[in-house]
């Protein structure tokens, strides 16, 4: 396991960060431990002076969502009856801008909203697909919408990684995964049971010193930078505050076009403030745990007991309590 150190210089912190999601990739596409140990020290080793790998580069998709939770980080119920799909054209053109000058991104994740409700994601998937820069396509769903099969054999033809979050709705996700896994789809479910309540959109006043601290606790701010169409954004709240018109910050958004360069962008990721924070409560003692995905209003659904495991998952922490329970007996 590896820990990303919140003291470190934020240089420091990107690497540790891009260790773990090498070491995730390979957790993902089931290496063993020992492939998995020198697949991550070869790729570190032979990250040179001025090479740039991008860790994790979530594309925010769409506002159209099939649920519609209170406290979603997101703000999906803020777009409810002006939800769209955003251009995929300019998207596209600020990928490849951001492409051309990094050695790799390691995760590309589309996200909404629900990604499977957007109309131009089999052309989304067929372009991340054919980049070879880009080692692993991620989606997060909820599972409500079961995608139709032409996405299906694109899912399976670019070894694309679905995680499922998981709300409680046993018999949608039982459903959907049995259906991907059909396809031999790489599912992996994200027990998502309870959440941080980020709180209101309102600016709650802190002090420069109190959102420095933030945004350099906040996991997100290094690792989950959100592009949509000509922007890329500190994070989710970011990028949907400012397309809700109620949010705009030169430290939290990053133009891109023809002009931006390759040393505009990894700055942007080295910064160690933002103003977006002083929105939010996450990664502060404001931040309180709560139920996942509560609905707006009366309409609730029924939080299952159970979820689904894969029997890689199942196998591994096996292993982990096998071996946990040697350390203790040794330790006796």
């Amino acid at each position: 396991m590896i820990f990303i150190d919140k003291t470190a210089s934020r240089e420091l912190q990107l690497k540790q960060q891009t260790e773990r999601c090498y070491d995730d990739f390979c957790f993902y596409n089931q290496f063993d431990a020992e492939k998995r140990e020198a697949f991550v020290n070869k790729k570190m080793e032979n990250i040179r002076e001025g090479d740039f790998v991008l860790p994790y580069l979530p594309l925010y998709l769409t506002t159209a969502c099939s649920l519609n939770c209170e406290k979603c980080n997101n703000l999906m119920p803020m777009f409810h009856g002006h939800a769209s799909d955003f251009s995929w054209e300019k998207t596209r053109e600020s990928l490849e801008i951001i492409l051309s000058g990094v050695k790799e991104m390691i995760f590309c994740e589309l996200v909404g909203g629900e990604p499977f409700l957007n109309k131009d994601l089999g052309d989304i998937l067929d372009f991340v697909g054919n980049n070879k820069k880009i080692l692993q396509i991620v989606i997060i769903t909820n599972a409500t919408v079961v995608p139709k099969p032409e996405i299906l054999d694109k899912l399976k033809k670019n070894n694309v990684l679905v995680r499922v979050s998981d709300y409680g709705l046993f018999e949608n996700i039982s459903a959907f995964v049995g259906t991907l896994d059909e396809y031999g789809i790489n599912v992996r479910i994200l027990p998502d049971m309870k959440w941080n309540n980020p709180g209101g959109v309102e600016p709650r006043g802190r002090s420069r010193e109190e959102l420095k601290k933030q945004y350099n606790n906040c996991e997100f701010s290094l690792k989950c930078k959100y592009l949509c169409e000509d922007k890329l954004f500190s994070c989710a709240r970011a990028a949907s505050m400012y397309h809700l018109g109620l949010f705009d910050s030169k430290k939290d958004i990053l133009n891109i076009s023809n002009e931006t360069t390759i040393n505009d962008i990894h700055s942007f990721y080295l910064n160690d403030e933002g103003d977006i924070c002083d929105h939010c409560n996450l990664f502060t003692p404001y931040a309180e745990e709560i139920p996942a995905a509560e609905q707006v209003g009366e309409k609730q659904f029924r939080h299952s007991n159970y979820t689904v495991i894969s029997n890689y998952e199942l196998n591994h922490y096996k292993k982990m309590t096998r071996e946990y329970e040697k350390l203790l007996a040794n330790t006796k």
